[in-house]
């Protein structure tokens, strides 16, 4: 009978000890899951940067013509999740880009250099079970011209009737996988750059990007 008893209480006292072990590894896998699933949303949420390069040409219109020069830019965005606690993908976009266009439109060769600070509203969703994120935005853009020559003048900014500061709009669309970046968008500005033979010239243009965003 005391042997009975003592096996009884050796079978309890193991039992229990499983039964406590079991239940802790459930609790820290549990705890793990949770840390790594909390971890995940907030970097999914979290503020970014972004270094770019990329082909932006510049489109001169005046009344019904258009001629377009090439160029390219080269910039740096943050992005700034708005919404408190960093639970929604909504961002704002701003930055520094410098654009630099050249060839042939109002004289034989003509060049221009710009300095922009551009803010946008970009709304960043990932794609379940990836690394992809999308972002469409809209937003606008404070310009300053710093250079516009021809072979046959100075420059431009001599005349009164050429603006120096331009503001305008660009929408388009950002995509990053990993930290590769890859954007599109199109800008155009409110605030002409010349008035020629008083007709206003405005400009705009594409935008293809490539860059790392981290």
């Amino acid at each position: 009978m005391k042997k009975l008893f003592t096996l009884a209480a050796v079978a309890l006292f193991v039992g229990t000890t499983a039964s406590a072990q079991i239940g802790e590894s459930k609790s820290k896998k549990i705890e793990t899951t949770y840390t790594t699933t909390t971890r995940e949303v907030t970097q999914q949420y979290e503020n970014y940067n972004r270094i770019i390069f990329g082909w932006a040409p510049t489109t001169f219109s005046l009344d019904d013509e258009s001629e377009m020069i090439h160029g390219f830019d080269f910039g740096w965005n943050i992005g700034i999740n708005v919404t408190r606690g960093k639970r929604l993908p909504i961002y704002v976009e701003t930055g520094f880009l410098m654009n630099a266009a050249f060839g042939e439109c109002l004289s034989e060769s003509d060049k221009l250099l710009n300095f922009e600070i551009p803010i946008n509203a970009t709304y960043r969703f990932k794609i379940p079970n990836t690394r992809i994120f999308i972002s469409p935005f809209f937003g606008f853009h404070f310009k300053v011209n710093t250079l516009w020559l021809d072979d046959d003048a100075d420059s431009y900014f001599e005349y009164d009737d050429t603006n120096r500061f331009q503001m305008g709009m660009q929408l388009g669309a950002n995509f990053d996988i990993y930290n590769f970046h890859m954007g599109f968008g199109w800008n155009y500005d409110f605030i002409p750059i010349a008035e020629i033979h008083k007709e206003n010239l405005t400009t705009s243009g594409a935008r293809i990007n490539i860059g790392v965003t981290f």
